[in-house]
């Protein structure tokens, strides 16, 4: 009997004895795109500072390799591999994380064979419960759309944005993709892409008197505004049907001009709220419904960086994800608890195989002082297959995050040990994300 095929089994007697201590409130996802040990090491030296989720109680290392791939740590350290032939890419890993089923790349909410899976958007739906997707890209991109869409592929970014706007359950989704501003914040005076809101038939139709009318029966609340998006994350506008679309072409912060090797937050995009500001407002939002949420929130950017080995771009938007995680964790101190709400922090995969050394050898990212950048050397623009790191905060998963471990990896708990000795190098797979979050969603049936 496969490792799965057990997990189903487990999941549904836990549904039905043991749902109560499980059932909660609300399930917050926040994928950091392309994050691996070394990004979130570059970030914290850079800043002098670890960021929050580093004190998480729950520790992992997740393999993100899709359906034909494959991790076992003795062959993932025999040899130095930047860019093996079967890692994953987003739209497999977002698919895996929302669906509970491995796929191949550029699939969307399909398994291999091209067929559609129920995703955790609307398994949280038939719970009742209210959905939102926030990201620093484009909205319709891979990791979102894996949470709610189904398409053969990640690229057909049009109809993914029809999809979600009209036939999916959502009340929130927020990120870039602005047909009208480039990456500035400037409007643009010729060649505007409409592809990633789904046309520009969609996009009249968004900002039109009456508005477009999605699934529900409800309109869509259209804003771009980046004061808009300020006053909903203080309370001051609370709209609970939300398409928040930041005045951005491609991602908040990432493709602005000036010099990305280095940090430098002095020449912002102006028109472009934070991914922190973006994740308030959509809790507000969600908790307006009166219902239990679901959120994701991506830090898309971080990959973008990876793929061009932007070093200074890389930093900043982890430093950007960092914050809207530290901001989520403050909301949910504040308005919910950690009984009431799971928070799951990770990435999708690894991208650049970042490590801390010009040599083809396991080099940790070094530590140069708060300010300085790191000793961090980009050795490939592609996904790896490393495992990327899990945290977890809410009560009542260990014990259900400890039945989920595949195997341990030494050697890399080894590596890594000196930034963080919390990992014992004990895994599970990016699959198992979305178990877990399964049964957190799960109807609380009752303890007999």
């Amino acid at each position: 009997m496969s490792k799965h095929l057990r997990m189903q089994i487990l999941a549904f007697w836990l549904i039905l004895f043991f749902a109560a201590p499980l059932a909660a409130k609300n399930l917050i996802l926040m994928i950091s795109d392309g994050m691996g040990f070394g990004t979130v090491m570059a970030t914290a030296y850079f800043h002098g500072e670890k960021p929050i989720y580093t004190a998480f109680p729950e520790k992992y290392l997740v393999t993100t390799h899709p359906a034909t791939g494959a991790y076992t740590p003795e062959s993932e350290w025999k040899g130095f591999d930047p860019q093996p032939s079967q890692a994953t890419d987003s739209a497999a890993a977002a698919t895996a994380m929302g669906t509970g089923v491995k796929t191949l790349p550029g699939r969307i909410g399909t398994n291999p064979y091209g067929l559609p899976l129920p995703n955790i958007v609307e398994i949280a739906t038939d719970q009742g419960m209210a959905t939102g997707l926030v990201t620093s890209v484009p909205i319709s991109h891979a990791t979102p759309a894996g949470m709610v869409a189904h398409d053969l592929s990640r690229n057909n970014y049009e109809k993914i944005a029809q999809e979600m706007l009209y036939a999916s359950d959502l009340d929130v989704l927020m990120g870039a993709g602005h047909p009208l501003y480039d990456n500035n914040g400037n409007l643009k005076t010729s060649g505007q892409e409409y592809k990633y809101v789904g046309g520009e038939g969609v996009f009249q139709q968004l900002r039109s008197k009456k508005g477009l009318i999605a699934k529900d029966g409800r309109t869509w609340h259209f804003m771009d505004a980046k004061a808009d998006f300020e006053a909903l994350a203080r309370g001051d506008q609370i709209h609970t049907k939300v398409l928040g679309l930041a005045r951005a072409a491609t991602t908040l912060q990432q493709a602005r001009s000036g010099d990305r090797q280095l940090v430098d937050r002095s020449t912002p995009n102006p028109e472009a709220p934070s991914l922190a500001v973006m994740s308030r407002g959509a809790l507000n939002a969600l908790s307006a419904n009166g219902k239990n949420f679901f959120l994701m929130v991506e830090g898309g950017a971080v990959d973008w960086a990876a793929h061009s080995n932007e070093k200074g771009r890389l930093i900043e938007e982890q430093r950007d994800f960092n914050e809207a995680v530290a901001a989520v964790a403050d909301w949910v101190e504040n308005r919910s608890s950690w009984k009431e709400t799971l928070l799951i922090v990770t990435s999708d995969h690894e991208c650049g195989y970042l490590w801390g050394s010009e040599s083809r050898t396991f080099t940790p990212v070094q530590d140069r002082g708060a300010g300085n950048m790191p000793e961090m050397v980009f050795h490939s623009r592609l996904h790896s297959n490393l495992p990327v790191p899990l945290y977890v905060k809410g009560e009542g998963v260990s014990g259900l995050l400890k039945s989920l471990v595949d195997s341990r990896d030494s050697y890399f708990a080894g590596l890594i040990a000196g930034f963080d000795p919390d990992f014992t190098g004990e895994f599970i797979d990016n699959t198992d994300i979305f178990l877990l979050m399964q049964l957190w969603v799960s109807e609380d049936k009752g303890a007999p």
